[in-house]
């Protein structure tokens, strides 16, 4: 593994799960019209 992570300076996993679930609750839900559109690829 080329990633070197300092795990005594993460928040707790608590903390983080916490932060997410803030973001995800105060998230706004989009609907998308259902059409034929053509996507470029």
């Amino acid at each position: 593994c080329t990633v070197k992570t300092c795990w005594m300076r993460l928040p707790s996993f608590r903390s983080v799960g916490d932060a997410l679930k803030d973001r995800f609750d105060g998230a706004s839900r989009v609907m998308m019209p259902n059409t034929e559109v053509e996507v470029p690829v």
